[in-house]
């Protein structure tokens, strides 16, 4: 599955992209899990699977899904994970989301 993590600058999102990164190397997962700003991300948003937004955005939110949420899901970044860095819980979330929205 190719995840897509967008938010404003990144350092955050970055390591916690990282934390889901080795959480699906210990579940044999063979995910791709990238990092782009928000304007960037949707110029390549087509490319991906899912898009889940930092907390940060929670403005974008709504937009984001009347443009894009006919193609794939998008969702946010529950505060708590994102703060905690939990990205296993971040990615069991992320892939309990795909499999509802296939």
């Amino acid at each position: 599955m190719k995840i897509l993590l967008t938010c404003c600058i990144g350092m955050s999102t970055s390591l916690l992209a990282e934390t889901m990164r080795q959480s699906a190397i210990e579940q044999d997962r063979d995910d791709t899990i990238d990092v782009l700003d928000i304007e960037k991300a949707e110029e390549v948003i087509d490319q991906y699977d899912v898009l889940l937004l930092a907390p940060q955005l929670k403005h974008m939110y709504k937009r984001l899904v009347e443009d894009y949420g006919q193609t794939i899901p998008i969702a946010m970044i529950d505060n708590k994970s994102y703060g905690t860095l939990d990205g296993t819980k971040v990615l069991k979330d992320t892939i309990e989301m795909v499999n509802e929205h296939r």
